[in-house]
């Protein structure tokens, strides 16, 4: 199972037979993700912005108005190495999903997903050597990102079972990403906003995933795979197993020609909208433009799911 925030590129790297570096790969995160942290979001037609947990720490270590940094407004170094820490943490997790997909194959690549768990521990070691509350919250996100996707897997093998079951599932595979928040927050005196900060992370994991699913309808009902979108699609099924050029093609008529298909964009725009209140409850600067790229993102689904739908039409 690879939720929206645990896809890997679609262009795979490169193999090598040299060593990881992770100094040089820091290197290439900070690179990456310098733009998403500085200035004014302003969102582009195409991208709802860059990484929601990039986002929202470097904007919860900002200093709100009339306020003063602790320890010494030493921000940056902080920021940059949680975040480092937090892209590793994500790593972990994506390579040994990446295993359990089916996308790579060679069982070394725990070996190499191990290093980055160790690098992350380390760096977050630093901060926060003797902090119970830390590392108890460490843990448990650690531990429902795994049974989360161990749970997602389970159920998208069959179509029995409510497509509600699913959207709770999708939120707690994003656990992963509360760490860096959390470690913020209790850096910055913060942990009043954990709750909002908790909520925001839900509500646009299940609204992408829903987006990602409808993406990949297609291909995950080819090989067996009811992801929410493909059940909200075909409503009451008891299949198992590939779905067969049928189901397919029911599916995709229901998107195209029934009020389904929009109902998830619905959906997927209402967890968007739920979102963006909780960034306004947290007076996140910038937190209006940083949502509005997601009602983008959608304006453009939706433009381009009436194209396809007038092209089949004209087709028939």
């Amino acid at each position: 199972m690879t939720s929206a925030s645990l896809r890997p590129p679609k262009r795979p790297p490169k193999r090598t037979s040299r060593p990881l570096s992770l100094a040089a790969l820091r290197r290439e995160f900070h690179t990456a993700f310098k733009a998403g942290k500085g200035g004014a979001w302003k969102p582009r037609s195409a991208s709802p912005g860059p990484p929601y947990w990039v986002f929202l720490a470097t904007r919860l270590a900002s200093p709100r108005r009339g306020g003063k940094r602790p320890h010494g407004g030493a921000m940056d170094g902080f920021i940059d190495n949680v975040l480092w820490a937090q892209y590793c943490l994500f790593m972990f997790i994506r390579l040994q999903d990446d295993l359990f997909d089916g996308h790579v194959r060679s069982p070394s690549i725990i070996l190499l997903s191990d290093q980055f768990l160790w690098e992350a521990e380390e760096v977050l070691g630093r901060y926060f050597p003797r902090s119970p509350a830390f590392w108890t919250m460490f843990r448990r996100c650690m531990r429902d990102t795994t049974r989360a996707i161990l749970q997602v897997d389970a159920l998208q093998r069959t179509c029995s079972r409510s497509g509600r079951t699913l959207l709770p599932l999708y939120a707690r595979v994003d656990s992963v990403f509360m760490i860096s928040l959390f470690a913020v927050c209790i850096r910055y005196r913060r942990r009043a906003a954990f709750g909002l900060i908790k909520k925001f992370v839900h509500e646009v994991a299940e609204g992408s995933q829903i987006l990602d699913d409808l993406a990949d309808v297609s291909e995950d009902l080819e090989r067996g795979r009811f992801n929410y979108a493909a059940r909200v699609l075909l409503g009451n099924c008891r299949k198992r197993g590939p779905a067969g050029a049928s189901l397919v093609r029911r599916a995709l008529h229901n998107l195209h020609f029934t009020p389904r298909g929009s109902g998830l964009l619905d959906e997927a725009s209402r967890h968007f909208a739920a979102a963006g209140k909780a960034l306004r409850a947290l007076r996140i600067r910038d937190g209006g433009q940083f949502t509005q790229g997601y009602m983008l993102l959608l304006e453009q689904i939706r433009k381009q799911l009436h194209r396809k739908t007038v092209k089949y039409l004209f087709a028939a």
